[in-house]
């Protein structure tokens, strides 16, 4: 039999629904060479054998995300984070981290963040383009909520994608108002025409991107992904870029 390269013992090896656990697993290179216990394993072992003491824990085969977008994960890796867990819990918290990123950024750049949850704020809503507009009355902001469905947006932002007093909602999205008037809030096909004007990544960046979701990923446990709408928003680009 093959010598293992690597030897996982001393925990729970999760071997699937029908087979159970297993208390050490042998390996070598990507192979799979035997499951079974402590020291029916520990007998294969070789002088170059990799031991790993898993001290009860639990350990599980790579993960597969069935419906993930590798790329979009990737480049909000490098916008602004606005996730509960990283600390953002009120709308003010949301307001200091775009103050903060206008400051280092140059007129007319966008200020891209994703990842908040409104029922997450302390306020329990979402920040409006009024509150972002103080901060930011010379770059556009476009700050997409946890779901990737809704977007607020400030005044420059929606100025620059059309979207006036007079904006119809369109087929398949909504623009929040206030008093009749666009409050920033976008939600489906609505942020279409924000989204259009912003500047495209490049295949290099895109590139960089999955790269980076895909390292992030595998922190996760998550070792594979299906890909569930390459080319939908960036094209050939996207495609190329994969």
């Amino acid at each position: 039999m093959t010598m293992p390269t690597r030897l996982l013992t001393n925990g729970k090896i999760w071997c699937g629904l029908k087979e159970g656990f297993a208390e050490a697993v042998a390996i070598s290179g990507d192979r799979i060479l035997a499951t079974g216990t402590a020291s029916e394993m520990s007998a294969l072992v070789g002088p170059e054998t990799d031991i790993i003491d898993l001290d009860g824990k639990l350990a599980v085969p790579g993960l597969n995300d069935a419906h993930m977008h590798l790329h979009h994960y990737g480049t909000s890796l490098v916008q602004l984070n606005l996730t509960p867990e990283s600390g953002v819990r009120s709308v003010q918290a949301i307001v200091d981290l775009v103050k903060g990123a206008v400051a280092k950024a140059s007129p007319g750049q966008w200020i891209l963040g994703r990842g908040y949850d409104h029922d997450k704020l302390a306020e329990l809503r979402h920040p409006t383009a009024a509150e972002l507009d103080a901060v930011s009355p010379d770059n556009p902001v476009f700050l997409t909520r946890t779901c990737g469905h809704t977007t607020i947006t400030n005044s420059l932002a929606l100025k620059a994608g059309g979207i006036g007093d007079d904006t119809p909602d369109p087929f398949g999205g909504k623009i929040g108002r206030t008093d009749g008037k666009p409050n920033g809030l976008l939600f489906e096909n609505a942020r279409d025409p924000v989204r259009a004007v912003i500047p495209p990544a490049t295949e290099a960046e895109l590139v960089n991107a999955i790269e980076m979701g895909g390292r992030k990923l595998l922190t996760y446990g998550i070792t594979s992904v299906m890909e569930a709408a390459i080319g939908i928003n960036g094209g050939e680009v996207e495609l190329d870029a994969t």
